[in-house]
């Protein structure tokens, strides 16, 4: 009864000129009417959910959808007549949310049947609350943290849901890299959300047009390249290609200034960039196709595809067809994706030529994973393969062996093996049945039966105590980059069941720093995926005997031959940036033939804190180890290596 007259009240406003005014009295009157209907929801949603109801009444709730109806008509369709009728209606606007706001968090509380509606419904509340707040930028921040972090759980209880990747894109101002990220994540999911394509140009109009302020232009060349490819259908303009040499030009200088805040920006560029060669999500990409095709033969044969509950993956298994005997590939399709896979490629060889910075890998594991999906379908890894820099990724890989003694856990076939505690696991399994006897003791003494207690099965009541999940390494937990790959399509079976369980709950910042264990982790997660790929014999290889990666012959880019060591010109190698250990932001700055990617004498090893020796082991002029402790000895070490002095130290 109530619900109706909110729907025809609602209807009537709406279609009154916005130029008649509503007096105090009307819009009291409206909010006493949505605050009844929520109140009449809110008591239907406990009596319902009870831990007493019968099983018929539990079900009713979901069966004419409750909560839903709670939200739209109770809630959202008040909401959009308040916002209309701004700033008239702000001081209501403002009392119907707190009201809103307090009903949905008790409601979050107490039946958690439907938690993952709750949680969405008080994101959107807090971004409404944020969007109307103008006066105090304090106050505004507030609330947009506070909507974040329910979109947030909500993302993680729904990975593969493109419409919370699309909030989050909103609430990112004014960090326009990482819009750009939540932006095409939102339209590279299993689930969608169309109306993306829209609302991101919000973020790529005002770069198109030159519009934007307080924009670094490392960043602006970013999303400007990216933007002219989404907007014109990946096709190029004349402003691409000096676009994308800007951007290109001053990357490396960016890394090193950027120091350890990029290795979360290098995993959004890396997503986006793989994004873009999928035309960021567009129908007719044969990548898309070929994805899509590839979710559906999985779940004919049983494989779940919802990412939501973590697919279980060991080694990589080699596809049913050999790789030589997949599709050819189609010229017009390869003209197509040519402007994107020029772009990434650029990229890639920049950020594979810092051979030795940490701060990197966070790009090259995202990558990684692209190419490790495609490496299962040989019909998509034919429009890839080349085109990605295979020889800067080797020198890059063998780089990190040099300070990678685990090799046990780099060769394995399964890396990614959550591991618990037996101690840990079965006093948080006693903990557990404590709990539920709690549980059901209280529900009965609410019923008022004194009968004795018989342990039955757990219920729901208000009680908010949680069992503690089981104790988990730093090594056996998901990396920082895990959490912004999940739900990505091709990231779809790149984790083991169980990966991110009982990590939801933990709080964002946390799982979200850096350390120095998560550094090795990420350092090793790499070399692992890097064996995984070897195993295909098509590409690169690697010798579990000499621990060192090699390119096959096929995919050697004669670019990257190594120059003579006469032609070397030692006046052209950046200056070291960085400190040498892996606390430090290793190997920034550290000296590279920036166009080829290839190590220079002098390079810092990365992560290597006893850096006073360089080893000349394959050079034939200089035998010995040269001590470098001091930069005297530095200077007469390149003296007898290139029979000249250097202008100035590395």
């Amino acid at each position: 009864m109530v619900e109706s007259k909110c729907i025809e009240i609602d209807s009537e406003s709406s279609a009154i000129d916005l130029q008649v005014k509503l007096d105090d009295g009307q819009w009291q009157a409206l909010l006493n009417l949505h605050r009844t209907l929520l109140h009449e929801h809110h008591d239907f949603m406990l009596a319902s959910q009870h831990p007493s109801a019968s099983p018929a009444l539990r079900r009713v709730a979901q069966k004419y959808a409750i909560p839903a109806r709670m939200w739209r008509h109770g809630i959202h369709s008040f909401l959009e007549l308040l916002r209309h009728r701004l700033p008239e209606s702000r001081e209501h606007m403002i009392t119907f949310i707190y009201m809103a706001y307090s009903i949905i968090a008790l409601l979050y509380e107490t039946v958690r049947t439907f938690e993952d509606t709750w949680v969405e419904c008080l994101g959107d509340l807090s971004r409404y609350r944020m969007a109307i707040e103008d006066d105090n930028q304090r106050v505004r921040d507030t609330w947009t943290n506070v909507s974040r972090r329910w979109y947030t759980l909500a993302s993680d209880r729904a990975p593969t849901t493109g419409r919370l990747h699309h909030h989050l894109a909103i609430l990112a101002r004014p960090y326009v890299v990482t819009q750009l990220y939540f932006y095409v994540k939102s339209l590279c999911t299993p689930i969608p959300f169309t109306s993306t394509r829209e609302s991101i140009m919000t973020l790529l109009d005002p770069v198109l047009n030159n519009a934007t302020q307080h924009v670094p232009p490392i960043e602006l060349a970013f999303i400007k390249a990216h933007a002219i490819l989404f907007k014109n259908g990946m096709k190029t303009t004349p402003d691409f290609r000096p676009t994308v040499g800007d951007f290109v030009a001053g990357l490396d200088d960016h890394i090193a200034l950027s120091s350890r805040t990029w290795v979360e920006t290098g995993v959004y560029m890396a997503i986006v960039n793989s994004c873009s060669l999928l035309s960021y999500g567009g129908d007719d990409n044969v990548l898309m196709r070929i994805l899509h095709d590839e979710m559906y033969r999985s779940a004919m044969t049983g494989a779940p595809t919802d990412a939501a509950v973590d697919v279980p993956m060991g080694n990589v298994q080699q596809p049913e067809k050999s790789i030589d005997e997949r599709m050819a590939v189609d010229p017009e399709i390869v003209q197509a994706l040519e402007p994107a896979q020029n772009l990434v490629a650029d990229i890639d060889r920049v950020v594979l030529a810092r051979v030795g910075d940490a701060n990197c890998h966070g790009y090259i594991h995202a990558r990684l994973v692209w190419m490790l999906c495609f490496a299962r379908i040989p019909e998509g890894m034919a429009y890839l393969e080349k085109t990605f820099p295979w020889e800067p990724l080797v020198v890059t890989l063998n780089n990190m062996l040099l300070t990678s003694p685990r090799y046990d856990r780099i060769e394995r076939d399964v890396f990614m093996e959550p591991q618990v505690d037996r101690k840990a696991e079965e006093e948080r399994r006693i903990q557990e049945i404590q709990f539920k006897q709690q549980q059901q003791q209280q529900a009965a003494a609410a019923n008022g039966d004194n009968s004795p207690f018989v342990p039955t099965e757990p219920v729901n009541t208000n009680v908010t105590f949680e069992p503690p999940p089981p104790v988990r390494s730093d090594a056996d937990k998901p990396l920082p980059d895990d959490w912004y790959l999940r739900g990505l399509l091709w990231s779809e079976y790149n984790y083991p069941q169980g990966w991110f369980a009982n990590m939801d709950s933990a709080d964002e910042d946390e799982r979200l720093m850096e350390s120095s264990s998560t550094r090795l982790t990420r350092k090793e997660r790499v070399l692992w995926m890097a064996c995984q790929l070897a195993t295909f014999n098509r590409w690169i290889s690697y010798d579990a005997t000499a621990h060192k990666f090699s390119v096959m012959d096929e995919f050697r880019d004669p670019l990257e031959d190594e120059p003579a060591q006469d032609d070397l010109d030692l006046d052209t190698a950046s200056p070291v940036a960085g400190d040498a250990s892996m606390e430090d932001d290793v190997g920034n700055g550290a000296p590279k033939d920036k166009g080829k990617g290839k190590v220079l004498p002098g390079t810092v090893l990365e992560d290597d804190d006893n850096s006073d020796t360089a080893d000349f082991d394959n050079d034939n002029d200089v035998t010995d180890e040269v001590n470098f402790s001091d930069m005297e000895g530095m200077a007469r070490a390149k003296v007898a290596r290139f029979g000249k002095e250097p202008d100035e130290p590395p």
